[in-house]
């Protein structure tokens, strides 16, 4: 069972009428964390795939489409449901039933927002009978644009939506399938692998294993005088290599889990690039580490403690990512420009360098 399910299972309330109401944490209270995960998986899915635009319905697809728009960096546009004295006239329109709100919505973009170029990856929460989806498609056909893929929080797997949008040809990919509900007994089941059989937020035993065993390394380094933090870096079935956290060992502030695996694992295979590989971390890795696993171009990454878990233990890291999204002159640490022409010289250098290793 995957992040989704389990957060449903516990939080989901079975309606009359096979309604499911889940909107402690996703689409009226917003849960950042489920919400920030299940656009890494989202976009995980439709890795290989150019997106220039992320295209969602008003209201509760925003959120989740926001979060796609951050990560693939391009605009996120929704369709309106309702006109106001500044509506567009020059706008796509299409029709979409509500089976919440027992009614047929005109749903509408302005022209200018969808390109007869643009790759557009189309975002919502639930699909159910796909009326949402297809009004969504059927506005990007009018643009003249192309959809890439189109991807869900849940899907109510015994509803025809999924199906349809299949059978059309188009890459639906859902981060739960939702296979039966029970208003009596408060019971949901889920399908054990999503239609197209690729459902890469399985958990496999050897998964597990691997996990433990950063776990282990956390575990072992609290007992020799470091951090509770350990990692391994796996490919082609093996562990490449495994630390943990080092910075009071080493007096090295650098010296987290994952940047020291990072830097064995790259010694051992003799390259900078570890591609193909997973890491397996005992917790979510902070924004030095995030960034360190991006530039070492690391494949998928599994986590075991929270962000919070770390914060409740006084390794908080969530100022960072705070100070990140304020403008410069806003942050705690002064940073400023200075000598901005001298330093395109070392640049210039760089990019006449006819024998450089390009990273």
């Amino acid at each position: 069972m995957n992040y989704l399910e389990e957060k449903i299972k516990r939080k989901g309330i079975v309606y009359p009428g096979n309604i499911l109401k889940i909107d402690q944490f996703l689409n009226h209270q917003i849960d950042i964390q489920l919400m920030r995960q299940m656009a890494w998986d989202m976009k995980y899915r439709f890795e290989g795939l150019e997106v220039t635009k992320i295209l969602t319905i008003e209201a509760s697809g925003i959120a989740i489409a926001t979060m796609m728009g951050h990560l693939y960096d391009v605009p996120v546009v929704f369709a309106r449901k309702s006109e106001t004295v500044v509506t567009p006239e020059d706008k796509y329109i299409s029709e979409a039933f509500s089976y919440t709100h027992k009614q047929k919505n005109k749903v509408f973009v302005s022209k200018e927002y969808i390109l007869p170029t643009d790759k557009v990856l189309i975002v919502d929460d639930f699909l159910a009978e796909g009326e949402a989806a297809l009004a969504l498609t059927d506005i990007v056909k009018q643009a003249g644009a192309e959809v890439v893929g189109i991807g869900v929080a849940v899907e109510k797997g015994y509803q025809n939506g999924g199906r349809i949008l299949r059978e059309k040809g188009y890459k639906v990919e859902s981060m739960a399938v939702v296979q039966a509900m029970d208003y009596d007994s408060q019971t949901i089941t889920f399908r054990e692998e999503e239609p197209n059989g690729n459902r890469p937020t399985n958990i496999t035993e050897q998964d597990k294993e691997f996990m433990r065993e950063a776990i282990r390394l956390a575990s072992e380094s609290v007992k020799n005088g470091g951090g509770p933090f350990g990692a391994v870096i796996v490919k082609d079935g093996k562990i490449i290599a495994g630390r943990s956290n080092s910075v009071t060992i080493d007096n090295d502030p650098t010296a987290h889990a994952e940047v020291n695996t990072i830097r064995e694992a790259c010694r051992r295979l003799g390259t900078f690039d570890l591609s193909g590989s997973t890491i397996y971390t005992s917790c979510e890795p902070c924004p030095m580490c995030l960034g360190s696993i991006y530039w070492a171009r690391i494949s998928r990454i599994f986590y075991g403690n929270t962000r919070k878990d770390a914060r409740e233990i006084n390794f908080a890291d969530d100022f960072i990512y705070e100070e990140l999204e304020r403008p410069l002159y806003a942050r705690t640490v002064p940073i400023m420009p200075l000598l901005r022409e001298e330093a395109l010289s070392s640049f210039r250098l760089w990019q006449t360098k006819t024998d450089k290793t390009e990273y």
